[in-house]
């Protein structure tokens, strides 16, 4: 259990004890592999990947130890295949007779999941290159292999746990991620979307499904009177634990920077450093207002100017994306901020006949970022195309979203901002479960997993 990610099912078998108390998997002994006992072996875990795996398609990781890593190890050449085998400690278990044909290097058969094989430099027991030659022999029949050759001995320890959970970590991840908006402008329908009750249920809603940020919007749409997104927030960060809580499209015109740095400051640290802070590059005059907005908050977050909030400028402070698709926002981004966010409405040509837009975006934000001596440019979220033709028609144009989000991660975008439609909390929950189902995000354990909004995410 402490090998897996939120979101997995485990199966870690154990071998039972022989006569004298030692723990073999074969009848042959610690040592060695028998083809009736290993066979049978096999046939177990298959029904237990697929007891766990559900009608609901959850993932399994079947993670073996020493005999057990060696199990694990052929499990996808006889034919059983979870979404991913960790060995630690193992090794390809050698058959006398052709009755389990399971050596990978022989053998025809169904690709290998994806593996990881952990050998310790120090095994008197299986040594290390043992988990080499698994290795070696997996990557031969085509499949996905992973090798972490760790210090230290025969033993699942700290540094092994640490090494496996990350591996996983990295299987389970999506190619991109998802920030959800919570429909705190729906004022015409009243409290059931507009009220602390529905911002609370709705966050957590989002959070168990698998995105990765919720958001409020600052910008009011067509009549709507959007809550403030720092009260909003402020809400969600009761009710959730890991995503992140993004306060977009914030309309500085209307916040003393001083008083920005106070409110969403003290808002940082009772969610416990989720926040991001999105001040958008609006037409106008607030165009030419951002910069010097920005770098009055940023002062002011840090105590170097009015409006201190209690923090040093050692202290975690606000992610910041920049809203806005001009070249002058992109320039702010890479100049003085983690994040770009651009929305459908970005005026800024970025792709052209050379390509789709985000690829111009991304392509943007890593020239600006060379010029300007950045060695990590800031992570880019992109609002769909599609997403107006979803909101209006949620069924059918779910495929033509789900295929744009699919675009983006293949084209390197990290980030994608969506919005569930619906007129009821009930609806909106659903149109979330049906997005996340869609788009392969995980149900995600509350007590578990986090994210973060800098350029590494």
């Amino acid at each position: 259990r402490r090998l897996a990610p939120a979101g997995w099912e485990v199966v870690a078998p154990g071998a039972g004890r022989d006569g004298e108390g030692v723990r073999s998997w074969f009848a042959s002994g610690p040592t060695g592999a028998d083809p009736s006992t290993l066979d049978a072996s096999v046939r177990r875990i298959a029904a237990l990947v697929a007891d766990l795996r559900g009608d609901a398609g959850r993932p399994v990781v079947v993670v073996g130890f020493s005999q057990g890593g060696a199990v694990a190890l052929v499990l996808g050449r006889a034919g059983v295949q979870p979404d991913a085998v960790v060995s630690v400690c193992g090794f390809l278990p050698e058959v006398a007779g052709p009755e389990v044909p399971l050596r990978p290097d022989t053998v025809d058969g169904p690709v290998h999941p994806a593996t990881l094989v952990v050998g310790r430099d120090d095994d008197q027991v299986v040594p290390a290159f043992c988990s080499l030659d698994a290795e070696a022999l997996v990557v031969s029949a085509g499949g996905p292999c992973a090798l972490r050759l760790l210090p230290g001995s025969h033993a699942v320890d700290d540094p092994v746990v640490a090494s496996v959970a990350a591996w996983l970590g990295d299987q389970l991840a999506p190619s991109v991620r998802v920030s959800l908006a919570l429909p705190t402008d729906r004022d015409d329908v009243g409290a059931e979307l507009v009220s602390g009750r529905a911002v609370s249920d709705l966050a957590a809603a989002y959070e168990r499904v698998g995105v990765h940020a919720v958001h409020a919007a600052d910008h009011p749409a067509r009549h709507r009177h959007p809550l403030d997104p720092a009260v909003a927030l402020s809400v969600a960060a009761t009710s959730t634990r890991h995503v992140l809580l993004r306060a977009a499209g914030v309309r500085i015109g209307r916040l003393d920077p001083a008083a920005a740095a106070r409110t969403f400051g003290s808002l940082d640290v009772v969610c416990d450093h989720r926040l991001v802070v999105e001040p958008a590059d609006a037409p106008g005059a607030g165009a030419a207002a951002l910069r010097p907005w920005l770098d009055a908050f940023r002062s002011a977050l840090a105590g170097e100017g009015p409006g201190r909030h209690g923090g040093s400028a050692t202290a975690p402070a606000p992610a910041i994306w920049i809203g806005g698709g001009s070249d002058r926002s992109a320039g702010i981004a890479v100049d003085a901020a983690d994040g770009w966010s651009v929305g459908t409405d970005t005026d800024l040509s970025m792709g052209g006949a050379d390509g789709p837009e985000s690829a111009g975006a991304l392509a943007r934000l890593r020239e600006l970022s060379e010029v300007a001596g950045r060695s990590d440019p800031p992570t880019l979220c992109v609002t769909p195309s599609s997403l107006g033709a979803y909101l209006a028609d949620p069924d059918g144009a779910i495929e033509e979203l789900a295929d744009e989000v699919e675009h983006l991660g293949a084209l390197g975008v990290p980030w994608v901002s969506l919005a569930a439609v619906g007129d009821s909390r009930v609806e909106v929950r659903a149109r979330a479960v049906d997005l996340a189902e869609r788009l392969g995000l995980r149900h995600r354990d509350p007590e578990r997993g986090s994210f973060s909004g800098r350029p590494s995410s």
